[in-house]
């Protein structure tokens, strides 16, 4: 996992919040990375709504951008485990000749 500033918002979150918003940071839904953390669909969103509350974010987008903002970055290694996430956007973002 990434380091993250001292005093900031992220220090709220238990180290399992701070996995589940590793994965939506990475750009997987709970239903995506439930199987992965070897936790159940409702239980990955029990975490997400308990990392929003913590964040003051209403929405999965604005946790992101929070967790952004004091340092989190996505996590390259673990995404070949999901077959694609955002190197699936990576293709489709890159010049067409």
């Amino acid at each position: 996992m990434n380091t993250m500033h001292d005093g900031g918002r992220l220090v709220e979150l238990s180290v399992r919040e701070r996995e589940v918003l590793q994965q939506l940071v990475n750009g997987h839904g709970p239903a995506r990375f439930a199987e992965h953390l070897y936790i159940s669909r409702n239980t990955a969103r029990t975490h997400v709504k308990h990392v929003l509350s913590k964040l003051g974010a209403h929405s999965c987008l604005e946790a992101v951008s929070i967790a952004v903002s004091e340092g989190m970055r996505p996590d390259h290694m673990g995404l070949s485990s999901f077959g694609g996430g955002l190197r699936s956007r990576e293709v489709i973002s890159q010049p067409r000749p």
